[in-house]
């Protein structure tokens, strides 16, 4: 199924990396400097609203259906692996901009080759997000050395990917997706509010 993920808020997905002397928490992109969402941290976020949805309906083979559709909690598996040979579980793509926004950038800016493609990367990620600061504050005060950066992804821009998983599932992961209101990190700040669809 194909799935859409639309920013509501700026969001800061962190690649897990920092940029000395830039940003604390660096977001996740591609060769290019396009943001993207991994598929792992979608396929979380589902599988904790899906455990949300069963204990509200009271589903009582709860863990076991969750189990089913996701594996077994801490079990390693290949979460980007969309051949369509990965059997019964649930797989997730990571999420990216439309091809045809990408594709324009590209052209736009001329990237042709691998150097231009390295020397423009910094640019193609500014077209896409800021730089955000923040600190930590104590009885009405900055904390010293709270000061952090960190790179977020503007707001409005559309993700695109795609969810496999058995057709008798595909309502229920529907459902489940429609209840993602947040993705990312730093979300009690008010980051990573996004609108979840599955076509």
């Amino acid at each position: 199924m194909k799935v859409t993920i639309e920013l509501l808020s700026d969001a800061v997905f962190g690649s897990g990396q920092s940029v000395p002397g830039g940003e604390d928490i660096a977001v996740r992109h591609d060769a290019y400097g396009f943001p993207y969402i991994s598929g792992s941290s979608v396929k979380g976020v589902l599988r904790e609203e899906m455990e949300h949805y069963f204990a509200w309906i009271k589903e009582q083979a709860a863990k076991e259906r969750i189990a089913a559709i996701f594996g077994a909690a801490g079990e390693k598996t290949d979460l980007n692996q969309m051949s369509g040979d990965s059997g019964d579980r649930l797989t997730v793509s990571d999420f990216r901009l439309p091809s045809r926004i990408r594709e324009a950038v590209k052209k736009e800016l001329d990237i042709a080759d691998e150097d231009t493609r390295r020397q423009k990367m910094d640019l193609v990620l500014s077209l896409f997000t800021d730089i955000r600061t923040f600190t930590r504050i104590e009885d009405g005060r900055s904390k010293d050395g709270s000061l952090r950066n960190a790179r977020c992804v503007k707001k409005g821009f559309l993700f695109e990917g795609e969810i496999l998983c058995k057709k008798e599932e595909e309502e229920l992961v529907k459902e489940c997706l429609s209840y993602v209101k947040w993705l990312g990190t730093m979300r009690t700040r008010g980051f990573g509010n996004v609108m979840v669809k599955g076509v």
